[in-house]
């Protein structure tokens, strides 16, 4: 089955499905996101042997709208953490958005809630985006997608926030099968070579680029030099025997991690 016709029919079948509330996995929706789909899409990309694929229509309650994913196993194989491919579908199930993505539940851990966690997702994205702006055609977009989301819909929300790279949005009413899977096959191929180039950063090293860096100091007070007494000198046996060592706080750490990584970026 063409990659259009699937996601044609879980269009036309998701207000049906979705109004059971609770995930179904005897449902004809249910089967083509997690596996009809699946195996669609994997049918394209046999010689990338390694990745893992997963669609989901929720955990418990049903999500709304499906989504459906692609993970490197180096990277993660969880939809809730490092970075992979997936399809998103808006909230109207009029479209839907293949993208390279975050994994949200990270930053939220990380940062908390949207107002904290989406400003540090964008710095993150741009982090990486930098890194491999020779690598990505810039008729992909950098920016958030948009899925027609509120606040209520709080994982589809952060999902908008989420997205590296991405294509326009497909129209449902209208979608070229040969781009589809043309685009599928360029996306992947870009994921594979970033998750594989050496300097790509560890993910958790990504996430601690976000942290803010402190206010820098504009207003600098002059003052008189004036001498002091000598400080009192230690001895080295004394300083051995004291056994104290100097301790940075979990911030200042973070904000060295993320001027390292900065610091390679420039040079």
């Amino acid at each position: 089955m063409p990659i259009k016709d699937v996601l044609e029919q879980i269009a036309i079948g998701w207000s049906a499905y979705r109004d059971n509330k609770v995930v179904d996995s005897s449902h004809p929706i249910h089967a083509l996101v997690t596996k009809t789909f699946r195996e669609n899409i994997r049918a394209h990309l046999k010689e990338f042997s390694q990745l893992k694929f997963e669609g989901s229509t929720g955990a418990g309650n049903i999500t709304a709208a499906p989504w459906m994913a692609v993970f490197d196993p180096r990277v993660t194989q969880s939809a809730t953490k490092g970075y992979y491919v997936v399809y998103l579908f808006s909230l109207d199930l009029k479209a839907v958005t293949l993208c390279i993505a975050f994994g949200t539940t990270q930053f939220e851990k990380q940062f908390g809630g949207p107002t904290k966690a989406f400003p540090r997702m964008r710095e993150a994205a741009s982090r990486l985006q930098d890194l491999f702006r020779q690598l990505v055609p810039e008729t992909l977009s950098r920016k958030p997608i948009q899925l027609g989301a509120t606040p209520n819909e709080k994982l589809h929300y952060a999902y908008e926030q989420s997205a590296i790279f991405s294509y326009a949005p497909y129209k449902l009413d209208a979608l070229p099968e040969e781009q589809l899977v043309a685009d599928l096959r360029q996306i992947v191929q870009i994921y594979t070579k970033i998750v594989s180039d050496p300097l790509t950063p560890e993910l958790d090293l990504v996430v601690q680029t976000a942290i803010v860096p402190a206010k820098v100091l504009l207003n600098i007070e002059v003052k008189e030099f004036q001498k002091r007494s000598p400080s009192k000198q230690v001895s080295a046996k004394s300083q051995k025997g004291n056994g104290t060592r100097r301790r940075y706080s979990s911030e200042s750490r973070k904000v060295g991690v993320r001027n390292l990584l900065l610091w390679d970026a420039w040079t």
